[in-house]
């Protein structure tokens, strides 16, 4: 066991899955490394709003609704904040998620890497020397959620300095550790100011004041990487590629037996099976297991597999996440075909062009009657790079047309798995493309977006039409992407053949096309977060705020007229409710 200390250094990030787990888990190794003067971040996944007996207590109702859920997350937000204060930090070491309370197991089997990314994002911003995350075998399942997703954001970050620490907070201490314990010391006054802190979540004394005060101790223990130990061998007791799995539940229970998979390859992708009883054979004494017959995606092999067992009336989980124990075999490599439409930029094409083609088996270039010398800068490429090729129209016919020509191009002549569409004036990075590939093969997405981070740093021809776009389209797919008009994309195959086959491409609002159809189609679509860059003066940029606007419009009131009547019709009714 190794002693716990900070220093000014040193930067902080803690994961809260819900307001009132940083002042029971951490609450002295808060206020020590505010006192020791190092960086510290807070961030809150829920506001914990969904908190139904001591909402009941407090409200004196017995029927609790969005209303009163929604007033409970805002005095749970401001019972962190006074409890932060009371550790000596101020509300701007702390972020909320805002994510629905009892609801992280859900983001994480819906194969939305937004959360995701959020982590991501955080640990790139702060770049933090300790991180501290809930354990993946903690048994409350928003906590076992966001300790896994903790994992997998980290590892995408390849930050090989970060000390990652788990906290459990639910259930039976760590039990036997495997790996390295920490702990931090807490003297008389570190104990009172933790009480005080726990105190401040006037919302959870109601009921369990006894229980969390019990939280200030002399010390607080964390654990290095939260898979390393075995307080229970968990549900899971065995996995081949012949054999079935094969699963211990302690007791009969109530509700369905479920069986929670999540992959973990470039981003997250997530599904969920039932578990069924294969007999009522008993393990060498023990308690009963059931058996299930699994076989994993082909595009989950080469993955981290991970696995978690739980009832649908139980509250707490058996055992959180644990990974199988036999990983499958190594995935085959994705072959990606990009796409890179060109107008008159002679200047900044060829740099990504070039970039491109070392990400991706094959480049397709489209010069799109240029009037530089543009044709001549991707010739002069593809005469250098053997997988670069180069399609040329005599006459501007519009970035659409571009595309779709490029998709036929390489359906005819390419036997890729996916393919990427980027813009060549610098906007979106090549390196990026492996991205995009991932999320879509582990997804296993039809269409995948690539959002820009910050919308605030575009100039304000392209910020308003896409803002505008962005409102309109969420009001009738209330799931679409925040990044409506991005061009950087990812398709499958299968996606893209349905959209040359249906569209022949016009201009800008070809795209927008492509996403009002998977949409309409209930297609799954991913995203990934890319830099938001744009030229001083967004010079390279070629469109027109009037026209291309009006275009854009006018395909999106054509859309609705013939096929989003019904999405109107159903979001009038909610409202009204």
């Amino acid at each position: 066991m190794k002693s716990l200390s900070l220093h000014a250094g040193d930067r902080v990030l803690f994961l809260a899955p819900h307001p009132d787990d940083e002042s029971l888990a951490a609450g002295g190794l808060l206020h020590h490394a505010f006192k020791a003067g190092a960086e510290v971040r807070v961030l809150f996944a829920t506001d914990g709003e969904n908190n139904a007996w001591p909402q009941r207590i407090a409200f004196q109702r017995w029927s609790v609704g969005q209303a009163e859920r929604r007033r409970w997350g805002q005095l749970r937000r401001q019972e962190a904040l006074a409890a932060l204060h009371a550790l000596g930090l101020k509300s701007k070491h702390s972020v909320f998620l805002g994510y629905p309370d009892q609801g992280l197991t859900d983001v994480v089997m819906s194969g939305n890497a937004t959360l995701l990314e959020k982590l991501i994002a955080e640990i790139n911003e702060l770049e933090p020397t300790l991180l501290i995350a809930p354990s993946c075998h903690d048994l409350h399942p928003d906590h076992n959620a966001l300790g896994l997703l903790a994992r997998f954001a980290l590892a995408r970050c390849a930050m090989p300095n970060v000390l990652h620490l788990a906290y459990r907070v639910h259930g039976a201490g760590f039990g036997r550790v495997l790996g390295q314990t920490y702990r931090l010391s807490l003297d008389a006054s570190d104990i009172a100011r933790k009480q005080r802190a726990i105190a401040s979540h006037a919302t959870q004394m109601l009921l369990s004041r006894r229980r969390f005060m019990r939280y200030a101790t002399s010390h607080e223990t964390f654990v290095k990487d939260s898979e390393d130990f075995d307080f229970n061998p968990g549900p899971v007791l065995r996995y081949s590629r012949v054999h079935p799995l094969r699963v211990r539940m302690r007791g009969r229970g109530l509700g369905t037996v479920k069986l929670s998979l999540v992959a973990r390859a470039g981003y997250g992708l997530a599904a969920e099976m039932p578990l069924r009883k294969a007999g009522g054979t008993r393990d060498a004494g023990h308690a009963p297991f059931h058996a299930v017959s699994l076989r994993l995606p082909n595009r989950w092999a080469g993955s981290d597999v991970w696995i978690k067992c739980a009832r649908t009336f139980k509250f707490l989980d058996a055992a959180g996440w644990q990974p199988l124990p036999v990983k499958p075999a190594a995935a085959q490599p994705l072959n990606v075909c990009c796409v890179i439409p060109c107008y008159n930029i002679d200047r900044l094409c060829g740099a990504v062009v070039r970039e491109a083609a070392a990400y991706a088996n094959t480049v397709i270039a489209v010069d799109d009657g240029s009037s530089d010398g543009t044709l001549a800068v991707l010739e002069a490429v593809a005469a250098d790079k053997r997988n670069v090729h180069v399609l040329a129209h005599h006459r501007n016919h519009g970035k659409g047309v571009a595309l779709v020509n490029a998709f036929r191009f390489a359906l005819a002549a390419s036997a890729f798995d996916v393919i990427v569409a980027l813009d060549g004036d610098g906007q979106h990075r090549p390196v990026d493309i492996p991205r995009l590939a991932a999320v879509l093969r582990y997804q296993d997405a039809a269409l995948v977006v690539g959002e820009r981070a910050k919308f605030d740093v575009m100039p304000f021809r392209s910020r308003f039409g896409n803002e505008l776009t962005r409102a309109c389209v969420r009001f009738v797919y209330p799931d679409a992407p925040r990044d409506t008009q991005s061009g950087f994309r990812a398709l499958s195959r299968k996606f893209m053949t349905q959209i040359i086959d249906r569209f022949d491409g016009s201009r800008y609002e070809t795209e927008l096309y492509m996403l009002l159809y998977a949409l309409e189609r209930g297609e799954r679509i991913g995203r990934v977060e890319i830099p938001t860059i744009y030229e001083p003066g967004n010079r390279s940029s070629h469109f027109s705020p009037v026209a291309d606007s009006i275009r854009i419009f006018g395909a999106l009131g054509a859309w609705v007229f013939m096929h989003g009547n019904r999405h109107l019709i159903r979001g009038a009714n909610e409202g009204g409710r």
